[in-house]
């Protein structure tokens, strides 16, 4: 009788068990933050700094403590992460063109149509 009972206890223990393994997994599904170029962000290094802003297919620089414009254009996304920006520089008054690559939310890739590169990072 003893065995039967044992035996009774394993197959109701295997029940329970494998009833909680039947049901379904809910899991629940956190969509990454997506990264953006609109807002402002810093230069990094170079001989001037300056701030650039990108609102609504707008782009402008201005120097850091905002007194002076150096540049003011538009840009385009050319694909989620790379954009293309065309403006006038205020300094030089000459028609330029930069493309960036959005390499993290924080930090944007870019070179000149001269080869040149150079690195902005998101401001706040």
């Amino acid at each position: 009788m003893r065995p039967a009972l044992v035996l009774a206890s394993l197959l109701g223990a295997a029940c329970v068990l494998s009833g909680c393994q039947l049901e379904p997994q809910q899991q629940i599904a956190v969509a990454p933050p997506r990264a953006t170029i609109e807002g402002q962000w810093n230069s990094v290094g170079g001989p001037v700094a300056y701030i650039s802003s990108f609102s609504a297919g707008r782009f402008s620089s201005r120097t850091a403590d905002g007194s002076r414009v150096l540049a003011d254009g538009s840009y385009t996304k050319t694909s989620p992460t790379q954009v293309a920006i065309v403006f006038t520089s205020t300094t030089r008054n000459t028609r330029e063109s930069v493309n960036c690559n959005l390499m993290s939310a924080d930090r944007l890739a870019c070179v000149n149509s001269a080869g040149a590169r150079f690195d902005l990072s998101r401001r706040g």
